[in-house]
């Protein structure tokens, strides 16, 4: 099996995709293409490159966070005079059961982890608001820092990210504008 991940299309195959949570599932097959039309997020999805079967999925978009949140993890000289300071917001992430447990979450963290730090746009890190206390645990684990109850950042400013895993072309954005 080839994978990619890239911008989600309409020939991507998601019918059955089938994540411990119905409400990513729905999700991945109803509203995502809605929200990339309407310029709310982008999703993008890890698929067989040869069948187009989703196999995991996530979704980018940009935010803001408070000033003071950040003012422990960064240097004031890093900050500016923004507030809140611009960042990227990663939203949803989720990969189908029958592909769970072989790494592919991580692939996708780390994934958007390149694709935000490598934007055209400017941004001080990646935000989580993470659902539970597993997916809290998973962003730590990964290289994000508590910043209050279920919400994680990982800093720009702090790590230069370098992952071993899918190839760095598998970051380039290869939806058509």
């Amino acid at each position: 099996m080839r994978l990619v991940i890239e911008s989600l299309k309409r020939e991507h195959d998601r019918a059955n995709f089938q994540s411990a949570s119905g409400e990513l599932d729905l999700y991945l097959r109803r509203y995502a293409m809605q929200d990339q039309k309407r310029r709310l997020s982008r999703c993008y999805a890890l698929a067989d490159a040869d069948t187009r079967r989703v196999i995991g999925f996530y979704t980018l978009s940009v935010t803001g966070i408070r000033r003071d949140l950040l003012s422990a993890l960064v240097s004031p000289s890093k900050l500016g005079k923004y507030d809140p300071l611009p960042t990227f917001l990663l939203g949803r992430l989720a990969v189908d059961q029958e592909f769970s447990g072989r790494g592919f979450g991580t692939l996708l963290l780390q994934n958007a982890i390149l694709r935000a730090w490598g934007n055209e746009f400017s941004g001080l890190g990646l935000v989580v608001k993470a659902k539970d206390k597993a997916a809290m645990n998973f962003c730590l684990k990964n290289g994000f820092e508590r910043l209050e109850g279920l919400t994680a950042f990982f800093s720009f400013a702090l790590k230069q990210p370098v992952f071993s895993g899918m190839p760095p072309d598998s970051c380039k954005d290869r939806h058509s504008r």
